[in-house]
């Protein structure tokens, strides 16, 4: 499933590529070509919104929780799980099956190793 959307900020058009079952509960997104995969969880913010930058691709069974805010061209691999309030810099890689505590920042370019637990920003 392909959503067309029209951006809030600017008459620019995105895209939202979505495999089947990915499930949102979403107030905002910004940025255009985001891919979300199959059996994604993806909660919208109770005190900002839940926001993803453009070219950010996630893939299947990810969680991600209210009030997190994604940067651009982000790859967020298989089966990760983000808490809430969490900040991800633009062109980071978070490895399979990793987990971000809530309230945490990740950097511009970090990489996240598959399995890691992140407790502390980084």
């Amino acid at each position: 499933m392909v959503l067309h959307w029209e951006k809030l900020d600017s008459d620019m058009k995105g895209i939202l590529i979505l495999n089947s079952l990915a499930f949102l509960i979403l107030k905002r997104l910004v940025g255009n070509n985001i891919e979300i995969k199959a059996n994604c969880s993806i909660t919208g913010g109770s005190l900002k919104s839940t926001i993803m930058g453009c070219g950010t691709k996630i893939n299947g069974l990810v969680h991600i929780a209210h009030n997190t805010a994604i940067g651009k061209n982000c790859q967020i691999t298989a089966g990760a799980v983000i808490g809430g309030s969490v900040s991800i810099g633009d062109n980071s890689w978070l490895g399979l099956n990793c987990t971000l505590k809530h309230k945490i920042k990740v950097g511009q370019r970090a990489i996240v190793g598959s399995g890691a637990s992140v407790i502390s920003d980084i």
